[in-house]
């Protein structure tokens, strides 16, 4: 009778060490799952940029179609919204040129708002610039790492892009 419950005992012990080890694996995969969210956020919000930008620039123009273009078919808002900056002149053309030479680890506001002061404008001006960029697509702005980047300066993976 002991040999029986000695054996039963050995069976359970091996069964649970087996349990314990899927546990552990299922654990460590779990660690990796905040990871692979924000990848996915990621990913995603540079997706919805790209597929704005391609969008803007599919939308046939009154003049090269000879007819006005068709509506949007997104609901309006009752306010006229800015027209794109021009990213070569002006106070938006400082803050692109800025981001372009800071490369791929950008600028905080501050930094920018000093670059358009030094130039002789206000922060005002810059924080108008700075929103008008962003919503349009022209720069990224992570609020996570509160940094300012170019399109092109190969920024690192984080999860708030242009939000």
């Amino acid at each position: 009778m002991v040999a029986e419950v000695q054996q039963q005992r050995d069976r359970n012990a091996r069964a649970l060490r087996r349990k314990k080890q899927k546990l552990d694996a299922i654990l460590e995969s779990a660690r990796e799952l905040p990871k692979i969210a924000d990848e996915i956020a990621t990913l995603t919000v540079r997706v919805a940029q790209l597929d704005a930008m391609l969008a803007a620039w599919k939308q046939p123009s009154a003049s090269a179609a000879g007819t006005p273009a068709a509506p949007s078919q997104a609901p309006r808002n009752k306010t006229k919204s800015l027209p794109a900056p021009d990213t070569t002149k002006g106070v938006a053309g400082l803050i692109v040129k800025a981001l372009e030479e800071a490369g791929p680890t950008g600028l905080s506001g501050g930094e920018i708002n000093r670059v358009v002061i030094a130039a002789g404008h206000t922060i005002d001006a810059a924080e108008k610039s700075k929103n008008r960029l962003k919503k349009h697509f022209l720069v990224i702005h992570r609020k996570i790492a509160q940094r300012w980047y170019a399109l092109d300066a190969g920024v690192p993976p984080e999860p708030e892009d242009n939000p």
